[in-house]
């Protein structure tokens, strides 16, 4: 499959490249290109399997120093992190790490947000591990009523896509950067798919200005759901990445059932327990019984984000998932 994909498919490295080591898009598949790859035949597609790393908790909590040594040691097969730490316009008193400026010259950062990035990728990295790069704008990603958000305010908009050019310049020549995740989880619920696409195309657009082999991270409003996860999201751009969110059913995953401790897996939960507002696309009513077992997940997967990989060929990952304890 990888010397197919890498003669043959739509968009993909051919032959070796130079410069740091990169993953590329090669079809629906990932490629390490470039670096020191082993000798002897094209590189095989790469299945990324990681965690979340914040930024603030690596900066402020002395045990979350030690977290990429922790994370080899427990999960040796683990191969990527995504670095939440491009917090832009994101200040939550909680973390107390801001880092926008009004200084174009830092590409609107703030220095000592950059030097503690430096330090967590070249750790990581180091580790053999790659780095998504993931900003993160909580207040300008949702709908602010006088449009003062990055859907409607030409100039946050302006800043944020220098932000990202200045990002890509400056770790172009780091190794094992797998990518640049454009915005987190974009909160808007009002503005139309294709200016939250627009957006994200503006943002590839930035980064592969100065690292063209390296991904860029997409996904669908609000929050990455799942259920959004359609052919809206798709981008008219090479080397694209297509992430989404799996916190499904959303009540079983943030133990907010109404049901105490009593819900469990394999479980039965109202429609819109588990479909959110999108119920309707799945019930006759909201409050109709859906078993949720391991073979709805695999169904659920295989429908959505799998089936549009499969339509057109782009490799998707998820990004999140899991369970509250």
């Amino acid at each position: 499959r990888g010397s197919v994909c890498m003669s043959q498919a739509r968009g993909c490295p051919v032959g070796p490249s130079s410069g740091p080591l990169r993953l590329s898009a090669c079809g629906a598949s990932l490629i390490p290109t470039g670096g020191r790859l082993p000798a002897g035949g094209p590189a095989q597609p790469l299945i990324l399997s990681g965690v979340n790393m914040w930024l603030h908790y690596y900066h402020q909590l002395a045990t979350a120093a030690h977290d990429v040594a922790w994370l080899r040691r427990a999960v040796p097969s683990a191969n990527v992190i995504r670095l939440v730490g491009l917090y832009w316009n994101d200040e939550d008193p909680e973390k107390g790490m801001e880092c926008a400026t009004e200084d174009a010259s830092q590409g609107y950062l703030d220095p000592a947000c950059v030097a503690v990035l430096d330090r967590l990728i070249a750790e990581a990295t180091a580790a053999g591990l790659w780095v998504i790069l993931t900003a993160r704008a909580h207040y300008i990603a949702e709908d602010d009523l006088e449009g003062d958000d990055l859907w409607r305010s030409p100039t946050l908009r302006r800043r944020f896509l220098a932000m990202w050019g200045w990002v890509a310049a400056r770790y172009s020549s780091y190794q094992r950067i797998a990518g640049y995740e454009i915005l987190s989880e974009p909160r808007t619920r009002k503005t139309a798919p294709e200016h939250v696409s627009a957006l994200m195309r503006d943002g590839c657009d930035a980064v592969h200005a100065h690292d063209p082999r390296a991904l860029c991270v997409v996904g669908p409003a609000p929050y990455y759901k799942v259920f959004n996860f359609d052919e809206r999201i798709l981008l008219d751009r090479e080397n694209v990445l297509y992430t989404f969110d799996f916190f499904v059913p959303w009540a079983l995953v943030t133990a907010d059932t109404g049901k105490g401790d009593t819900a469990t897996f394999p479980g039965t939960f109202p429609c819109g327990d588990v479909y959110l507002s999108w119920w309707r696309d799945y019930c006759g009513s909201k409050d109709q019984s859906v078993r949720v077992d391991a073979g709805w997940i695999r169904n659920a997967i295989r429908s959505l984000p799998h089936a549009l990989s499969s339509r057109h060929n782009v490799p998707v990952y998820c990004n999140q998932w899991g369970v509250k304890g």
